[in-house]
């Protein structure tokens, strides 16, 4: 009787364990753009160079399919935000450079913004400001917005700046009336950063130090990062 108490027991625990095991098999690869610079892989630390997928990046200074480079690389420390703040493996992250020489910085992220609409990514980054409004940009994220369930997690900025008085901060300041739309300031422990922008147009403050630096640059994708854990337990 024992002996056979025994037995059940050990299938009840390989059912559960075969149970699981399929669930996370189930679970979609979650994959999220870095739309900034390029990326530097000898700075970056072994773990952020871990989760890059092995395929997707694009360069869009070039137009080409590739891991854009750049030597003194803001994407390594941005990126380096999302790992440190997802805590399971279910994903992985390319990078769309869209910063170079000569170009339309707002034409090439609303460029990156659509790919990563096409290719079905789960959410987006972009911790990268201009001061210049663009019609055709707003459309694309609205669209976006409507179209697909991507989250774009956006920097707003570090000006100090009551962005209720005075927004021309973009994309932050584009007027998105969607909750996958989500504009990130930044906080020092229980306070609002010194240098963070500010007002009713942020959707939520996260700490903004990260590897020595600091901004709402990096406090976004920790915003991001916090998105996809509970993105993975729904």
């Amino acid at each position: 009787m024992r002996l056979l108490r025994k037995i059940i027991i050990i299938l009840l625990l390989l059912i559960s364990v075969l149970y699981l095991s399929s669930e996370v098999k189930a679970r979609p690869m979650k994959k999220i753009a870095v739309i900034d610079g390029g990326f530097n892989l000898r700075i970056a630390p072994a773990e952020t160079r871990a989760k890059l997928c092995k395929s997707g990046h694009f360069d869009f200074t070039r137009n080409k399919a590739m891991l854009g480079y750049q030597r003194d690389s803001h994407a390594v420390i941005v990126s380096n935000a999302i790992v440190k703040n997802i805590k399971h493996n279910n994903y992985c992250i390319v990078i769309y450079k869209v910063v170079g020489d000569r170009h339309n910085k707002l034409g090439t992220i609303n460029a990156a913004v659509k790919r990563a609409f096409r290719k079905g990514l789960d959410a987006v980054n972009i911790s990268l400001i201009t001061n210049a409004y663009q019609e055709e940009f707003y459309r694309t994220i609205k669209t976006v917005m409507r179209r697909s369930k991507m989250y774009i997690f956006v920097a707003a900025g570090n000006d100090n700046r009551d962005l209720d008085k005075v927004c021309n901060m973009y994309p932050a300041c584009y007027k998105i009336n969607n909750p996958k739309f989500r504009v990130i300031g930044s906080v020092d422990y229980r306070f609002r950063s010194g240098y963070s922008n500010y007002g009713s147009i942020i959707h939520n403050y996260e700490n903004g130090m990260q590897n020595g630096f600091f901004g709402t640059s990096f406090a976004s994708p920790k915003a991001l990062g916090k998105y996809i854990n509970a993105l993975e337990k729904r």
